[in-house]
């Protein structure tokens, strides 16, 4: 058992070691770099990538193995793929891990409550003001809305699916997605070997 700990140590040392080279925390999306995550060992590869899956999914436990190694097996390759709500793209040997919209379509939270497990939205409206304010994915039509969505140089496919202010059916607020002043959209860091991923600026 002790040694058992010993290996299961050294596999999360050298997974950290690998999120710090060739992971990056962009919002609530992780890049990978794709070349180096073709030259990581294969199980190190593997725990990074359930490492992404897991936070991005705000899931308690991963996919099974061999969905995980199906799943690194396009990354390498650089295809698009999802899987467990989590979708990835391919661009200029970047892959890109983000929330899939289909996932959260049906999520809702009273603005002041966590959103699918990672975000919150803080604004200027405060007490009873917030009354009938919640929580909910952008959409395509929420991003039709959002004038400037381009300027902030987020993909499409991220702000579809990212935390939005509703009242009822109008868009009061989309911080990632740069509309609504006064308003920010906080997600929650990952943990464990992620954490050693740096941020983007």
């Amino acid at each position: 058992a002790a040694r058992m700990a010993e290996v299961r140590a050294a596999l999360e040392a050298a997974t950290a070691e690998a999120a710090a080279r060739v992971a990056r925390i962009d919002g609530g999306d992780v890049i990978l770099d794709a070349g180096g995550l073709r030259a990581l060992p294969a199980e190190i590869a593997r725990r990074l990538v359930l490492a992404a899956l897991r936070w991005i999914a705000s899931a308690e436990y991963g996919p099974r193995r061999a969905e995980v190694e199906r799943f690194v097996a396009a990354l390498v390759a650089e295809r698009p793929v999802t899987l467990g709500g989590v979708r990835a793209t391919a661009a200029r040997g970047r892959l890109r891990l983000l929330r899939e919209l289909r996932a959260v379509a049906g999520a809702e939270v009273p603005l002041g409550a966590v959103w699918d497990g990672r975000w919150q939205v803080i604004g200027p409206e405060s007490g009873a003001e917030t009354n009938g304010l919640t929580l909910r994915a952008l959409g395509e039509a929420g991003l039709a809305a959002c004038p400037e969505w381009r300027a902030v140089a987020v993909p499409r496919l991220t702000l579809v699916a990212a935390p939005a202010v509703w009242r009822g059916a109008d868009l009061v607020a989309a911080p990632v997605a740069g509309f609504g002043a006064g308003w920010r959209a906080v997600c929650a860091p990952p943990q464990g070997v992620l954490a050693a991923a740096p941020l983007s600026h």
